[in-house]
């Protein structure tokens, strides 16, 4: 919701870049930079995600968060099935995804959507301009009217932020050559706004 209300009140000054992170400077699943955001930031590596648009802060080849992919049912195997059938968050998500999304048919959700887990990323301006303000008051408003519980809400946008921001629905890791493993002495990070 903070990520939403964020874009929307922003949306016609937002800078070049907008990170989201969570509320601590440290974080389990700040894996490569393990030193904290306030660490990790000056590492971006700002032209190349200007270039590219998005991307997530987990760096590690553990995805993180199970299920970290989601084969949409119907289409989920059997195994898949009877978890979301024992209240698996997947079972919830082809109709959750067709409202965020605005989209009217089943065969509109991907067959499949993995990601990098905690919702933790940078994304340019322009990827965030790519959807129209009323999409993101939608989705907000979405969120306000769900009966789903917190957790459930969060965990569907976990899995939606990348696309969301215009990416592939399947996304590993992408994020190693956006960042230096030290800082630049001297870095201005004040040539481009964050």
């Amino acid at each position: 919701m903070v990520y939403l209300s964020y874009i929307i009140d922003h949306y016609d000054v937002l800078p070049d870049v907008s990170v989201f992170v969570h509320g601590g400077d440290d974080a389990w699943h700040n894996d490569i930079m393990r030193d904290g955001v306030v660490a990790m930031l000056p590492r971006l590596r700002i032209p190349h995600l200007l270039h590219n648009g998005y991307t997530n802060l987990r760096c590690t080849h553990d995805s993180g968060c199970y299920p970290h992919n989601i084969r949409v049912w119907p289409k989920a195997t059997e195994e898949e099935l009877e978890n979301v059938f024992n209240k698996d968050y997947r079972r919830i998500f082809a109709k959750a995804y067709m409202q965020i999304m605005n989209v009217k048919k089943l065969d509109q959700v991907p067959d499949e959507v993995a990601n990098i887990c905690c919702a933790q990323f940078a994304v340019s301006r322009d990827r965030i301009r790519m959807r129209a303000k009323r999409d993101y008051v939608r989705m907000q408003k979405w969120i306000l009217d769900s009966e789903m519980s917190d957790h459930e809400v969060g965990w569907i946008f976990e899995k939606l932020w990348h696309i969301i921001f215009q990416e592939n629905a399947v996304q590993y890791v992408v994020c190693f050559h956006l960042f230096r493993l030290f800082p630049y002495p001297g870095l201005d990070m004040h040539r481009h706004t964050i």
